[in-house]
C-alpha cells in the first residue's frame, strides 16, 4: 500500500485567500491509504455533503482493462462509498472524468485498428455512484494511425455544456492546421459540430489554450508564426523580434473568426483565455517579457467582450523586486544581455478563478516535460517521458484587472511513464494529479 497526502489538493483554494494577507492556518485530514495499483487522478467535485475523488488503474505491462474508481468522502474525510467501473474493452483509453450538470461523466476513447475507427464515448455516473450506458459522442474513420486527431475536452463554467475537441497537429510544414469541435448539452445531446481549417501549416500554429463559453461558443488562443522558417529552432535563436502574432479564435456552428492580440511594447510569452463565472466577459491573462528567450517580467490582463470580441481594456503589471526575491533563486533567472531578472520561462497558466465581486485569482504552475529515447544492443527502442509539476504562483487581481499581490506556493512533484512505442502504456493519455482547487 502507498500513502497519499491530500494537503495541496484540498487546501489550495484556502491558501489562495490567505497567503495574500493574514497568517495561514492549515487543517490536515488523516492519511488515506491507496492501493498500489491505483493512481489518485483528481478532485472530481465537492459540495456541502463532502468530496468526490477519482482514482484510475493504469495499464499493466501485459495490458488489462482500464478502470475508474470514484470515492465519496464526507467533510471530515470519512469514506462514504468507493465504486469501481471497468471500461468496455482492453483497448479503451481514459480521457478523464468530470461533472456535467447533476451527474458525472467518464470520457473514454476506443481505437478499432481492424475497422480503422476511433470513437469517443461518455459514460454517465450519478452522484450515488450508479453508471449508465455509454453514449457515443463522435466517430472518426482513418486510413493511417497518424491521421487520428488528439482529442481533449472542456466543461463550461456553469457545467451545462461539454466540448470535445480534436486537434490534428503533427507539426508538419506541408499540411494545414485542422481541428474538429462538437458541443453537447448536460444530457449529452449534440448542440453543434464544426470542422476548422486554417490557411497556416501545422508548423506555424501553436495552440495555447481553449475555452467553452456559457452560450456554447468556443475560443482558442494560439501563437501563429509568420512562416514555417519562423517557427524553427534556428529562427527563434537568431531573431530579436517576435516572428509571430498572438490570436484568439472564435468558433461556433456557423464558422470561425480570428482576432489579433497585441500588447504595446510587451513580448507575450504565454497566455490563457477563460470566461467569467458571473458574467459574459472573457478574461485573458498573459505572461510578458522584453525578449524572446529572457525571463518573465510581469503579467498582463485583458478583458474581452464575448459578443463583439473586442478588447475592453488591458492592464500590465511588472513584478516588484520584493516579489522576485520571494520567488527564490531556483525559480528566477537573468536575461543574458539586459541582466533583467524575472520568473523562469517554464511557468504556464492553469486557472483563472472568478469571484462574484469581479475580482479573480490567477494560478500558474512550473511545468516541464522531458522526453528521452534509448536503444539497446538489440535495437529495441524505449521512450521515457518525465513530467515536472513544481511551484505554484498565485496572483490576486481586482475587478479592473489591477494585480495587487503575487505569491508563490512551494511544491515539488515529478512522475514518468515509459515503454515501447507500440505498447498501451506509451500511447495512453496520462492524467497526473499535481493539485486541485
Amino acid at each position: 500500500m502507498k500513502i497519499s497526502y491530500l494537503l495541496v489538493t484540498l487546501l489550495l483554494n484556502f491558501i489562495c485567500f490567505n497567503l495574500i494577507g493574514q497568517d495561514v492556518q492549515l487543517a490536515l485530514s488523516d492519511e488515506i491509504k491507496i492501493e498500489r495499483k491505483k493512481v489518485l487522478s483528481g478532485l472530481l467535485h465537492h459540495d456541502d455533503s463532502g468530496y468526490y475523488m477519482t482514482f484510475e488503474t493504469p495499464y499493466g505491462i501485459f495490458g488489462g482493462k482500464r478502470e475508474l474508481s470514484i470515492a465519496k468522502y464526507d467533510k471530515n474525510f470519512n469514506e462514504k462509498y468507493l465504486k469501481t467501473y471497468a471500461a468496455a474493452e482492453n483497448r479503451y483509453l481514459s480521457l478523464g472524468a468530470t461533472k456535467l450538470g447533476d451527474q458525472f461523466i467518464w470520457i473514454q476513447a476506443h481505437r478499432d485498428n481492424k475497422a480503422k475507427v476511433y470513437t469517443v464515448y461518455a459514460v454517465p455516473i450519478s452522484k450515488n455512484g450508479k453508471a449508465g450506458k455509454p453514449v457515443k459522442l463522435l466517430k472518426q474513420k482513418y486510413d493511417r494511425s497518424r491521421e487520428i486527431m488528439n482529442y481533449d475536452w472542456k466543461i463550461n463554467s456553469d457545467s451545462t455544456k461539454l466540448l470535445i475537441m480534436g486537434e490534428y497537429d503533427r507539426n508538419l510544414r506541408k499540411e494545414d492546421y485542422k481541428a474538429n469541435f462538437a458541443v453537447y448539452d448536460s444530457d449529452l445531446k449534440n448542440i453543434w459540430k464544426r470542422s476548422m481549417k486554417l490557411k497556416e501549416s501545422q508548423k506555424q500554429v501553436d495552440q495555447q489554450s481553449f475555452e467553452l463559453a456559457k452560450d456554447g461558443n468556443v475560443y482558442i488562443t494560439a501563437r501563429i508564426y509568420d512562416d514555417n522558417a519562423s517557427a524553427s529552432a534556428l529562427g527563434k535563436l537568431v531573431s530579436k523580434n517576435p516572428e509571430y502574432d498572438n490570436y484568439f479564435i472564435k468558433i461556433n456552428g456557423e464558422g470561425h473568426k480570428k482576432f489579433k492580440l497585441r500588447l504595446k511594447d510587451k513580448f507575450i510569452k504565454g497566455f490563457k483565455i477563460q470566461q467569467s463565472e458571473f458574467d459574459n466577459s472573457l478574461v485573458c491573462v498573459a505572461m510578458t517579457g522584453n525578449t524572446r528567450r529572457g525571463p518573465v517580467l510581469g503579467m498582463s490582463y485583458l478583458k474581452i467582450d464575448s459578443e463583439t470580441s473586442e478588447i475592453s481594456y488591458s492592464k500590465n503589471r511588472d513584478f516588484t523586486d520584493a516579489e522576485i526575491e520571494k520567488f527564490g533563486r531556483k525559480n528566477t533567472s537573468k536575461d543574458r544581455k539586459s541582466s533583467e531578472k524575472g520568473l523562469d520561462d517554464s511557468f504556464i497558466f492553469r486557472e483563472i478563478i472568478s469571484y462574484a465581486d469581479g475580482s479573480f485569482i490567477i494560478v500558474a504552475e512550473e511545468y516541464i516535460v522531458r522526453v528521452t529515447t534509448t536503444t539497446d544492443a538489440n535495437g529495441n527502442t524505449r521512450t521515457t517521458t518525465r513530467f515536472f509539476n513544481n511551484h505554484i504562483v498565485v496572483a490576486k487581481a481586482n475587478k479592473e484587472g489591477v494585480i495587487s499581490d503575487i505569491n508563490i506556493i512551494p511544491k515539488k512533484y515529478s512522475a514518468s511513464k515509459s515503454g515501447h512505442p507500440t505498447s498501451p502504456i506509451f500511447e495512453e493519455k496520462t492524467h497526473y494529479m499535481f493539485y486541485s482547487t
